[in-house]
């Protein structure tokens, strides 16, 4: 039987906001403006007598925004985009309905995917050894970009056919650190928990979320995050391991699996 190794995918895989700059750099407004403009443009163009100014659209999303994280941090959920989008709907007082509709929450799907982010050093190489040896998957959050965006990215970079089990949030009604996650991902590998390995850059998530089921963590500061580096810093980690590079990871699973 194989151990199930699982990877968080944003600043674990991915580096998470790499793709700011190449937007800024092609004349682009960043994802969060521009996901507001997106939305103001459907109002223009499917209301005849919208009056909503760009101030009230930023103002409703940024109320769905907060919504949303209350969802996310404190009852480990996530909601799709279409649900997120719906809530700045209901401030606007708006109905969206059609094809444009589809359109626009597919636009805020895809966004990531048309200017894409950037692999964090190492991952494909990681990924071929490790692959020889373990069952590999994936455990992420969705937040704007769901699974099926993280798959084409992955594929496009050649690295979705490592990865054998996909538990993502917006495919569940539930997210980290909720146990289940952790149980589904173990469970459709056909392993026991104590087989799981879960790898991901947040103590909270990454790390207790899997220790709380009887699986096991390694934390990764790969991508250098001040929010991962300062709690590693100052409180340190209850992970079994933490992998600086990845050029590390095939030795610290081998520890962990003599």
């Amino acid at each position: 039987m194989k151990p199930l190794i699982t990877f968080d995918f944003w600043d674990t895989l991915f580096l998470d906001d790499s793709d700011e700059p190449k937007r800024k750099a092609a004349g682009l407004p960043s994802k969060h403006d521009a996901r507001r403009h997106l939305v103001h443009t459907y109002l223009e163009n499917n209301l005849a007598s919208s009056s909503f100014t760009f101030s009230a659209v930023e103002a409703a999303y940024n109320q769905a925004d907060a919504e949303f994280r209350v969802q996310w941090k404190e009852k480990w959920t996530t909601w799709t985009v279409a649900t997120r989008l719906g809530r700045v709907f209901d401030h606007l007082g708006v109905k969206p309905e059609g094809s444009s509709w589809d359109e626009l929450v597919l636009a805020h799907e895809q966004m990531e995917y048309q200017v894409p982010p950037d692999i964090l050093p190492g991952v494909d190489i990681m990924l071929k050894e490790l692959s020889a040896t373990f069952t590999l998957g994936i455990i992420s959050d969705t937040i704007f970009s769901p699974g099926r965006t993280l798959k084409l990215l992955l594929k496009d970079n050649g690295l979705l056919s490592f990865f054998k089990v996909f538990v993502f949030s917006d495919e569940r009604s539930y997210c980290k650190p909720d146990p289940r996650v952790f149980q589904d991902a173990a469970k459709e590998a056909g392993v026991p928990i104590q087989a799981l390995i879960h790898i991901g850059d947040r103590e909270h998530n990454d790390v207790l979320g899997p220790l709380k089921v009887g699986a096991r963590a390694i934390l990764t500061t790969v991508a250098q995050t001040p929010l991962t580096l300062n709690s590693l810093k100052d409180h340190g980690t209850k992970a079994q391991a933490v992998c600086h590079h990845y050029r590390e990871l095939p030795k610290i699973l081998k520890e962990l699996n003599p």
